[in-house]
């Protein structure tokens, strides 16, 4: 039987139409926190889950220590960066996969190299902290330059993040 774990490092580029403008219309956008998460190079969005007939909109267990270290992180760049949603509604989903799934995450493309290199060191630290030198991580981008915008999805190991995104030409023709 194959598990999930057992999945070679997988990188996906594709075209996408989710803009930080559709996010802003989205149900799940807290309006009473619009102008400040207009301000946001970095946005944590949560994903629809259905269960039961019910929907829900979940982020992945541990994404509130994920979200602190990436604002403080990302804040040393002057990179804004918050969670989207309102504190009310935020739920996390919780899998318990060997797989360590990271919330998806809308960026524009200046920031996109910053928020690697801030993926990169939460790993690592979660890596050595935890003796875990094999951890399998799953992430969504959602790359916004103007216009266009791309989604990139990485599910591999998390030793090879770094170099294996870096490598990525995003908007390059």
């Amino acid at each position: 039987m194959k598990h999930e774990s057992d999945k070679l490092n997988e990188v996906k580029v594709l075209d996408s139409n989710i803009t930080f403008e559709q996010i802003y219309k989205s149900e799940y956008f807290p309006i009473e926190l619009e102008e400040e998460l207009k301000k946001c190079d970095v946005l944590l969005i949560p994903t629809l889950v259905e269960r039961n007939e019910d929907e829900h909109y979940v982020f992945p267990e541990q994404t509130m220590n994920f979200y602190d270290y990436a604002k403080g992180f990302l804040e040393k760049e002057h990179i804004s960066a918050d969670i989207c949603i309102s504190d009310k509604d935020y739920k996390e989903f919780e899998l318990h996969s060997i797989v360590e799934t990271i919330a998806t995450i809308i960026v524009n493309n200046v920031a996109f190299p910053f928020t690697i290199n801030m993926i990169s060191s939460y790993l690592y630290e979660k890596i050595t902290n935890r003796n875990n030198i094999n951890k399998k991580i799953k992430v969504n981008f959602e790359v916004v330059d103007g216009k266009k915008a791309k989604k990139i999805a990485y599910e591999g190991d998390a030793s090879s993040f770094k170099e294996t995104m870096e490598a990525i030409k995003i908007f390059e023709e």
